[in-house]
């Protein structure tokens, strides 16, 4: 397994790299991609026209600063130092060493609304819309519990099969020993048509449908989970509009929230629709976003 630590040197990032290897499980390798905002004019201009990367003694300093700091954070949860990488402030050099790299998860973090000194997280959909790598998006800036606690995940599940490559990707990376919660959403009669029937369903019935094949995932997905030792402390199945459902439930007390995306087009489809679009701009939880066209 390998992990790609996205960061600016900013502290909130580290937060963000603290809170996700107290989440995961040992022994992972990790890189660091330090992303800089470069304001000054012609040594971005050089750096564009000679695909080079000048850095002052001062940056460089910086820089070694940056990886001793993560280093100690990797090390203390038990994991592996990987490659180091500097580039400046385009996010699409970040994109670009993503596709072209094999990793599990993505870890950075966010200063309120936005991300790397108020560019990361303004970008986090583009990294996931340019990827189909798993996310952990930080919000927020502390951790909710002490590392010695145990954590509380809510996965959320809906009724196409790629939730399970989703629930099979996070039984890999995360520690199961924590609490485990599954919540799913089915849509009230104001998120359908006002068209009399729904695939041949009268509008009672399809709803009464869409409730009996959400809590048949439910089950299915904690028998999974059951099968491979991990027991589920509670299934809930809310009515009414997914995002503000979700959103409303996820004032209890969580420590991470876990999201499937149906692959790149998913991704678009998902992450821009309303439904993640509101959770990744209202949430104040630890976001694992996971695209479900593979398992990794």
């Amino acid at each position: 397994m390998k992990y790609l630590f996205c960061t600016d040197g900013s502290k909130n990032s580290f937060v963000a790299l603290e809170a996700a290897l107290e989440l995961v499980k040992n022994g992972f390798e990790i890189d660091i991609f330090y992303l800089k905002d470069e304001k000054n004019f012609f040594i971005k201009l050089y750096n564009a026209l000679t695909m080079k990367i000048h850095m002052s003694k001062d940056e460089m300093k910086n820089f070694h600063k940056i990886v001793a700091k993560a280093q100690k954070i990797i090390q203390k949860h038990a994991h592996f130092m990987g490659d180091t990488y500097f580039r400046y402030g385009d996010i699409d050099s970040l994109i670009n060493h993503i596709n072209n790299n094999f990793y599990n998860m993505l870890i950075f973090g966010s200063h309120n609304y936005t991300g790397i000194k108020n560019q990361l997280f303004g970008f986090s959909r583009k990294i996931l819309d340019g990827t189909e790598t798993s996310a952990f998006i930080y919000r927020g800036s502390m951790p909710r519990h002490h590392a010695q606690q145990k954590k509380h995940f809510l996965l959320c599940i809906d009724e196409t099969y790629q939730t399970l490559n989703a629930v099979i990707s996070f039984m890999k990376n995360f520690n199961t020993e924590n609490d485990i919660s599954l919540i799913t959403v089915t849509p009230g009669f104001f998120q359908y048509s006002s068209e009399s029937s729904l695939h041949g369903y009268g509008l009672e019935a399809c709803l009464d449908r869409e409730i009996l094949l959400a809590d048949k995932k439910l089950d299915e997905i904690e028998r999974i989970l059951c099968h491979n030792g991990i027991i589920v402390k509670s299934k809930i199945h809310l009515r009414g509009n997914p995002s503000e459902e979700i959103l409303d439930f996820m004032k209890q007390d969580f420590d991470l929230l876990v999201l499937g995306s149906h692959a790149r087009q998913g991704v678009i489809e998902f992450l821009f629709g309303s439904v993640s679009k509101n959770i990744l701009d209202y949430s104040n939880l630890p976001i694992l976003v996971i695209p479900t066209k593979t398992s990794s």
